[in-house]
């Protein structure tokens, strides 16, 4: 009987050990901004890297599989929209925001969504396939422009699940403020 119970507790071990080294990877961004820290959920079997660029924060995330896109986060300034927030834009700056977005494509269509923390997000996905299939999402959080962009190496077509890894990652990025 001990044996059994013994043989359960470390089966119950290894199979709590193996769910939380499955677990999703949460990373901080090295950054100077005093306004807010950035942490991205890395996707499961993902790897990363941050690269230094300067005055803006970039994080590259991409898998060893061929099948599944690499994304590219992005981070900056823009005085021309200092402390504002997507959610807070008039239909004109969301229109002339679509606008700026939508010279790097050839045939764009666009979605806005929220994210579960509140954040407005825009989605815009390239559909001419003689161009290939990418996709850009992009915030504005206290007048930093968050970008995620995600494409395969070869633009190949872009499936409904590297669809849902993009809304992975976008909805995984937590801003904290620091600011008081």
């Amino acid at each position: 009987m001990l044996q059994k119970i013994l043989s359960l507790l470390i089966a119950l071990t290894l199979l709590f050990s193996a769910t939380a080294l499955a677990a999703t990877e949460k990373y901080t961004l090295e950054e100077d901004f005093q306004q807010f820290d950035v942490e991205v959920e890395i996707p499961e079997g993902a790897q990363y890297k941050q690269n230094p660029k300067d005055g803006w924060l970039s994080l590259e995330i991409w898998f060893e599989d061929p099948a599944k896109p690499s994304f590219d986060l992005n981070i900056s300034f823009s005085e021309e929209v200092e402390g504002g927030f997507l959610a807070d834009f008039s239909q004109e700056d969301k229109d002339h925001l679509v606008a700026l977005i939508s010279e790097d494509f050839s045939v764009p269509v666009h979605e806005f969504f929220e994210t579960p923390s509140g954040n407005t997000v825009l989605l815009t996905r390239e559909t001419d396939t003689e161009a290939g299939d990418y996709a850009l999402m992009v915030t504005v959080y206290k007048g930093f422009f968050f970008s995620l962009y995600c494409s395969h190496q070869d633009y190949s077509p872009l499936a409904e699940e590297d669809l849902a890894l993009m809304h992975q990652i976008i909805e995984g990025t937590w801003i904290t403020d620091t600011e008081k």
